[in-house]
């Protein structure tokens, strides 16, 4: 937990870690429950297997998470990475990634359900850190991207995570409000810690300031697109990125009365909608 603590706040800053791997010696977690530990053992029991979905073995896959993400921000921190090493770090992430057991598969947004327990959020929480990951490690590559076919894999990985980091920003938007899904008493209290949280707003800021970025780009030198509206590269579309940035600044605008970052965010988003023609009503009025 220190561990994890001290790289996401250092990540929200934008500095490096302080706590580095040859600090510590602590191993992996066994995944095991309260009743599997009693006061005169001499030794952990093994581990249950992951078929099991305890909380612990969400606490074990989001340690192994975290420290590719570590790595991650070592490597991007420093001088612009050379692409090899970029992509051998998104081998790595990705291997994490195929190896979560069953119990905790990570699912789209849009395979998302609400249900009475927490794992179907733990397992889009997840998929937002692998979201975070990705975006943090194309990022360095993004606007070459667009133009050099050597890194369009960067920018299609560094936008689609961000579209999917706001579809989620959306729906948790839409069911914490008064009759949706999270406004229940089981759920109230959840969603509320989760929409003022600075650690899940700064996931949201990311992703938006992403899309904000490649659009304002977009905008001065576009990227052809094919008559069936696609690019001829694959590449999200403009047309993808303003729906999703128009959604997002609805959001952002309602936030800013609780959040200066919020505030930031939605003028920001207003400026580059405006420029791709999307007049916004600015914040306060109705």
């Amino acid at each position: 937990m220190i561990v994890q603590l001290d790289l996401v706040s250092s990540s929200q800053a934008g500095l490096p870690r302080m706590v580095q791997g040859s600090m510590y010696d602590v191993q992996e977690p066994h995944n095991l429950l309260d009743e599997d530990l009693y006061e005169e053992m001499i030794e952990l029991p093994p581990s249950r297997p992951p078929t099991e979905g305890t909380t612990m073995l969400y606490a074990v896959i989001r340690s192994r998470v975290i420290e590719v993400f570590a790595r991650i921000t070592d490597l991007t921190n420093g001088p612009q990475p050379a692409y090899r090493e970029i992509m051998e770090m998104d081998a790595a992430l990705q291997r994490v990634y195929d190896n979560i057991p069953s119990a905790y598969r990570v699912i789209r947004v849009e395979d998302f359900v609400f249900s009475d327990t927490d794992v179907n959020m733990r397992r889009v929480y997840l998929g937002l850190n692998f979201n975070k990951a990705e975006i943090m490690l194309h990022r360095p590559y993004l606007l070459l991207g667009r133009t050099d076919v050597r890194y369009e894999y960067s920018r299609i990985c560094c936008l689609n995570a961000a579209l999917e980091t706001l579809k989620f920003q959306k729906i948790l938007d839409e069911e914490a409000r008064p009759g949706g899904k999270l406004w229940t008493f089981k759920w109230r209290l959840w969603s509320v810690s989760w929409r003022l949280s600075s650690l899940v707003l700064h996931d949201f800021l990311f992703a938006t300031t992403i899309l904000c970025l490649d659009l304002d780009k977009d905008l001065s030198a576009p990227i052809p697109v094919m008559e069936n509206g696609d690019n001829a590269n694959g590449q999200p579309i403009r047309t993808r990125i303003i729906e999703a940035l128009a959604l997002s600044y609805d959001i952002w605008v309602r936030d800013s009365k609780k959040s200066r970052e919020a505030r930031k965010m939605a003028a920001a988003v207003r400026v580059v909608l405006r420029k791709a023609g999307i007049a916004m009503d600015p914040p306060g009025k109705s």
